[in-house]
């Protein structure tokens, strides 16, 4: 098991690509911190990995939020005595185009996408370095590196990842802690079901569809993502594996960027 050793937080744990992290980090013998700003998501994650044998713990926290953040790390290190991996993954999203953003929404994101990786590092790293290192790994976004017309605040804050993330490798490498990103694309998790029932579709046929050959979709493979082909990348990148990897960005988007 890669991870038997380790304590793995990941934020944004109870859905998604965060869920898919958490379970396969379980799998691989890893003890996990699940956090979430909902406590049910994260609990229900929690159950599942520990029913199935692992050891997970729950925690509800707002990453956007600094002392909330860091009381992240005291209680991870409290719960199982030291952390070896973080995955900053929380995020949230606001649609619409640049006239249609507000102070108030601009704040907001900012303060979970961007400032919510600074907060949760800031408490983990001296953790990190007192368990003689470890990894994080930022999930940002290929369309950090893309242009497109309705997200540009969820996409600068994803391009605001990426600078944070180098500059981290650079200034805690000494300390043993490797610091990398991963840009999914296209992914489908629970938050895009939910949000293509809302507006009329059959979640089944909805999966379905954006997990096959669409001819629609950019890209190389012409599909969406699903949440366990961006979590393994995540891990490699928090493996030993990837010992010698550190201030890298990592596209995981399906040959979207290459076109």
């Amino acid at each position: 098991m890669r991870f038997e050793d380790d304590v793995a937080v990941v934020t944004g744990g109870g859905s998604g690509i965060g869920e898919a992290c958490c379970v396969e980090f379980a799998n691989e013998g890893a003890k996990v911190v699940i956090v979430d700003r909902y406590l049910g998501d994260a609990t229900r994650v929690a159950d599942g990995i520990n029913a199935n044998g692992g050891d997970a713990t729950p925690y509800e926290a707002d990453v956007g939020n600094e002392t909330a953040a860091l009381g992240i790390a005291e209680f991870a290190a409290k719960t199982y005595g030291k952390i070896t991996v973080l995955v900053n993954n929380a995020a949230i999203r606001v649609y619409g185009t640049i006239l249609d953003a507000t102070e108030e929404s601009w704040h907001w994101i900012i303060n979970t996408n961007l400032l919510g990786v600074a907060f949760t590092s800031k408490g983990v790293i001296p953790k990190m370095a007192e368990a003689g290192g470890g990894a994080i790994v930022n999930v940002s976004s290929a369309m950090a590196l893309i242009g497109r017309d309705d997200m540009p605040q969820y996409d600068a804050t994803k391009g605001g990842i990426l600078s944070l993330t180098r500059a981290m490798a650079v200034a805690h490498g000494d300390a043993g802690i490797r610091v990398n990103a991963v840009l999914p694309g296209g992914t489908v998790t629970q938050f895009h079901i939910k949000r293509a029932v809302e507006e009329g579709d059959d979640a089944e046929a909805f999966v379905k569809r954006e997990l096959s050959y669409n001819p629609e979709r950019l890209g190389i493979l012409k599909r969406q993502a699903s949440p366990i082909e961006i979590a393994r990348p995540i891990l490699f990148l928090a493996s030993k594996e990837a010992s010698f990897i550190t201030g890298e960005t990592l596209i995981v988007d399906g040959g979207r960027h290459a076109t």
